[in-house]
C-alpha cells in the first residue's frame, strides 16, 4: 500500500466532474466490493481523505478528522480499520 503522509494532493486521484453528487456514508458499502487499498491520501486543509483501490478506483471523503487518517496509516489491518472508522461514517465522492 501506498501512504503519503502529511498534506497531501489529494487531487491526483481524481477530480470531480462538476455534477458528482456527495453520497450518504451508509451507501459507501452498498457501492463498493472489498479490495485492497493501494494509496490513502489526507488534506488537513479540507479534512478530504482520498482512498484508492487496487482496482484504480478512488473514492474522497469528507470532514474526515486527522487522527481517523493517522489511524488508518498506522493499523496494521487496514482494511478492517478502514470497515470500522471511515466506511459508513463520512459523506463520500466518487473521483475514478
Amino acid at each position: 500500500m501506498g501512504v503519503l503522509l502529511g498534506t497531501a494532493a489529494v487531487e491526483e486521484c481524481g477530480v470531480p466532474p462538476p455534477d458528482t453528487s456527495i453520497c450518504a456514508p451508509e451507501s459507501f458499502l452498498e457501492n463498493v466490493t472489498p479490495s485492497v487499498i493501494s494509496v490513502v491520501q489526507y488534506d488537513e486543509r479540507v479534512r478530504i481523505l482520498a482512498v484508492e483501490f487496487a482496482d484504480d478506483s478512488c473514492y474522497h471523503f469528507l470532514d474526515v478528522p486527522e487522527p481517523i487518517y493517522l489511524g488508518l496509516v498506522r493499523s496494521p489491518a487496514i482494511w478492517d480499520y478502514f470497515l470500522k472508522q471511515v466506511a459508513g461514517r463520512f459523506a463520500f465522492r466518487r473521483m475514478a
